[in-house]
C-alpha cells in the first residue's frame, strides 16, 4: 500500500498522549510527508531481517543496491527524525532534511519505480489502466515517537481527528487497500504529453470501476459483480468484459471511462512540480 507516514506537530505546542499514555514528542512545525521508498528504507530497516529475499529485491530494484545514507543499524530511526525536526539540524536551514535519494542501478529483469524508471521503447504497447475507485481507503497516518521503546520507536497517534484524519488515520477515494494517486496518476499524467517516462509514445487508457457492492442475501458474494475492491474486482463482469476485449485484439473499442478526480490530483502534483522548479 502506499504508506506515507508524517512527524506530529502541535498547534499549541503541548503533548497529547497516545491510547496507552505515553506522552508525544511535540515537532513544531515540522510534519512532513516521507516518500515511498522512505517509508519503504524505513519498513525494511526495522523487519528486513525476518525477510531477507524481499530486503534483497527491494533495495536491488528500488535502491540499486545500495543503503540510504543513515540507514542500518538504528541510523535510519536517527534519520528520520532529523528529517522531522528532531535532532541534528543541518547547517544551512536549521532544520533536519533528507537528502536527494541515490539513483538505483536499472535492473534488467525487473521493473522497479515508475516515477524514474522509463516504459520500454515498444511503439505497439498499450496500457490499459483498470482499477475500482468509490471505496474509503487509508492513505497516511500520524505517528508519535517513543523514545524510551527501542522495539517500537513509533506509535499510531489515535488522538489525531479532524480534516480527513480519524483516529490518527487519514482516508481518501481508491479501492478499499490502495488510495488513488497510487492507481491513477500515472495512467492520468505521468505517461502521457510526451513524457520522458513513455520514450515510446504508448497509448494510455483508464477505465475505472465504481464500487458498487451487493448484499448477501442479493447475490453478492465477494461483494458481487459490480464491486471495485481491491481483490474482489477479479470477479467484476464489466472489468472481466474488457479484460477479454484487450487480450483479444479487440482493446481499440475501450472507451476510456473516469469517475474520480484523478485528473485533479494530476493537475495538483503538475502544479507542485513545476513551483518547485520555479524555486530551485
Amino acid at each position: 500500500g502506499n504508506g506515507g507516514s508524517e512527524g506530529k506537530s502541535s498547534d499549541d505546542g503541548a503533548s497529547s498522549p497516545t491510547a496507552n499514555g505515553t506522552p508525544s514528542i511535540v515537532v513544531e512545525d515540522a510534519a512532513r510527508n516521507l516518500t515511498i521508498t522512505e517509508s519503504l528504507e524505513l519498513l525494511f530497516d526495522r523487519i528486513g531481517a525476518d525477510h531477507p529475499r524481499h530486503d534483497s529485491d527491494f533495495r536491488r530494484v528500488t535502491l540499486g543496491g545500495r543503503r540510504l545514507a543513515g540507514g542500518g543499524s538504528g541510523g535510519w530511526i536517527d534519520h528520520i527524525l532529523r528529517a522531522v525536526g528532531v535532532g541534528q539540524p543541518s547547517a544551512s536551514t536549521g532544520r533536519g532534511f533528507i537528502g536527494p535519494l541515490p539513483r538505483p542501478a536499472g535492473p534488467s529483469e525487473k521493473f522497479g519505480d515508475p516515477l524514474t524508471a522509463p516504459l520500454p521503447r515498444a511503439p505497439n504497447l498499450k496500457i490499459y489502466c483498470l482499477y475500482g475507485v468509490g471505496k474509503p481507503t487509508e492513505r497516511a497516518y500520524r505517528y508519535v515517537h517513543r523514545p524510551g521503546q527501542p522495539e517500537r520507536p513509533f506509535a499510531l497517534d489515535v488522538s489525531v481527528h479532524g480534516r480527513g484524519v480519524e483516529r490518527g488515520v487519514t482516508s481518501v477515494d481508491g479501492d478499499g487497500s490502495i488510495p488513488l494517486v497510487s492507481l491513477g496518476y500515472m495512467c492520468a499524467s505521468g505517461w502521457r504529453d510526451g513524457s520522458r517516462l513513455n520514450p515510446a509514445g504508448a497509448e494510455v487508457k483508464i477505465v475505472e470501476y465504481n464500487h458498487r457492492a451487493m448484499s448477501l442475501w442479493g447475490g453478492g458474494i465477494q461483494e458481487g459483480r459490480f464491486s471495485g475492491d481491491h481483490v474482489n474486482i477479479m470477479g467484476n463482469h464489466e472489468m472481466i468484459e474488457t479484460v477479454l476485449e484487450v487480450v483479444t485484439g479487440h482493446g481499440s473499442g475501450v472507451q476510456e471511462r473516469i469517475y474520480s478526480g484523478v485528473r485533479q490530483i494530476a493537475d495538483n502534483v503538475r502544479r507542485l512540480r513545476d513551483a518547485r522548479r520555479g524555486t530551485r
